[in-house]
């Protein structure tokens, strides 16, 4: 696949009942693909290569989702997550309270159960 990106970052953190950091970060200069991962809040970060196929098949999935306006929630604690994806100068910032962002982001939460599932994948 032919990369329109120079750098990109893509970051979930999820407190709640599970705790969860999964940092990718992508050049194209070096073309690499970085995984690093946190198993416990104040822990020590775990770096691992990613294959660059699997930061593709993450863009590939992004590219179809849709992220309408979110409900409204007044919580003050318990579960909040954050996405946040930055490619070169273009960023977004994506925050919710609660486990899932409701049925208008499920995509949102698709996108935050695959960055698990790569999390999971190289967790020891």
């Amino acid at each position: 696949m032919e990369s329109k990106f120079t750098d990109v970052d893509i970051t979930l953190k999820a407190r709640g009942d599970e705790f969860a950091f999964v940092k990718i970060f992508y050049s194209s200069e070096k073309n690499h693909c970085t995984l690093k991962l946190q198993k416990v809040l104040f822990g020590d970060f775990q770096v691992y290569d990613l294959p660059v196929e699997s930061f593709f098949e993450l863009v590939k999935f992004m590219d179809n989702c849709l992220i309408p306006l979110p409900e409204s929630t007044v919580a003050k604690a318990g579960t909040q997550n954050s996405l946040e994806i930055q490619s070169g100068e273009n960023a977004m910032s994506l925050h919710w309270r609660s486990e899932t962002p409701g049925e208008k982001w499920k995509d949102v939460y698709a996108l935050k159960e695959k960055l698990l599932e790569l999390r999971n994948k190289y967790l020891v």
